[in-house]
């Protein structure tokens, strides 16, 4: 699936990278802040369901996640 390429555009000229680079660097987490983000929000507008099955879904992208389910509840958190 190749939906998700014009939302990395957006993504990316809003900043939301470099908000979630200097979030991670500040609270030095284990986790990619910035992937989970980005497959949370990919994922809820071109196919919009629970946490779970948003992950399943993404990895069907180009670029699929290399985080796991329990990374994304904890990113949550943040």
């Amino acid at each position: 699936m190749y939906g998700h390429l014009f939302l990395q555009k957006v993504y990316y000229s809003l900043g939301l990278d470099q908000i979630c680079m200097k979030i991670s660097q500040d609270y030095n987490f284990s986790y990619d802040l910035n992937e989970i983000l980005k497959t949370l929000i990919y994922g809820r507008i071109l196919f919009p369901a629970s946490k779970l099955s948003t992950l399943k879904q993404a990895q069907k992208l180009l670029e699929p996640p290399t985080f796991e389910l329990h990374d994304l509840y904890r990113a949550l958190e943040v």
